[in-house]
């Protein structure tokens, strides 16, 4: 089991995943050049996968638990 120190870092880096993907879905709508709309995408399909990785292991972790360690449901993409 990880820590509490460890769980909340891995939040946060889920959390800035989240961020990341909805800035990119905004950078894909604005970009005219075929090449950078098709490297965007696969960043954020790479942080999608990697953040639903994140929220799977935290949720896993959460109900080792008996308090909960953070309190917001994270996103699911």
């Amino acid at each position: 089991m990880i820590t509490e120190k460890e769980a909340l870092e891995l939040y946060d880096r889920a959390m800035g995943h989240a961020a990341l993907i909805e800035k990119y879905s905004l950078y894909v709508q604005q970009t005219n050049e075929p090449e950078i709309r098709d490297i965007l995408i696969r960043h954020q399909q790479a942080l999608k996968q990697h953040h639903n990785t994140l929220v799977s292991f935290l949720r896993a972790q959460q109900i080792r638990r008996t308090e909960p360690i953070f309190p917001v449901n994270l996103p699911q993409f």
